[in-house]
């Protein structure tokens, strides 16, 4: 149930929030949408001209926004109405995380997702980007990272999507390898489940 004068653009990513109302993130003007649990809209908010290839959409235990934008190579922590709290990565610029060099770039970063510590992972890569995985604290401090390009366990076509469960295991959906590997919080490879076709 959209207003007359709002439709969705591209769709990139659904999350619930503690209110148990969904979120749509979506590449129109006003990026987030908020819908009650029967699908009745409720408002439009969120950064406008902020991202321009947005991808990922996670919230935490606090109920803060969390969106991946492949197309500014950034990441950024939002408020519940949609104020901008940290921005991780250099907008505008891609590159390696490299903490000996200073360099704090992301090359398309795709999602995120949280272990129950509070650490965040994002997976990054999308197209040409570099594709692996980067572990920082609830501060958004720099941890650790882990991945290349290949199909070897441990390596990524594609990091396209992200998620932890309750076990803190990492599950990372490699697309054109066509499986979804499996992590401990430390990137040591566990496992993998293959399919038939891209997993995204």
């Amino acid at each position: 149930n959209l207003p007359a004068d709002l439709e969705f653009d591209r769709v990139t990513s659904v999350a619930i929030n503690n209110e148990e109302n969904i979120l749509v993130l979506h590449r129109g003007v006003d990026p987030l949408l908020e819908f009650d649990a029967a699908g009745n809209f409720l408002r439009a908010f969120g950064p406008r001209d902020t991202w321009t290839f947005s991808h990922g959409l996670q919230i935490d235990n606090e109920d803060n926004i969390w969106v991946t934008d492949a197309g500014t190579h950034s990441v950024m922590k939002l408020d519940s109405d949609g104020n901008i709290l940290m921005t991780i990565g250099t907008p505008g610029q891609n590159g390696l995380w490299n903490e000996s060099t200073g360099s704090h770039l992301f090359d398309q970063p795709n999602d995120i997702a949280f272990d129950s510590a509070g650490n965040f992972y994002i997976a990054q890569g999308h197209g040409q980007g570099e594709p692996r995985i980067l572990k920082f604290n609830s501060k958004g401090d720099f941890i650790s990272q882990w991945g290349s390009r290949g199909a070897e366990p441990g390596q990524f076509a594609v990091a396209h999507s992200i998620d932890i469960d309750e076990n803190d295991q990492v599950y990372v959906a490699d697309r054109e390898n066509f499986r979804v590997q499996i992590f401990d919080t430390e990137g040591n490879f566990q496992d993998e489940w293959t399919f038939s076709a891209m997993a995204c």
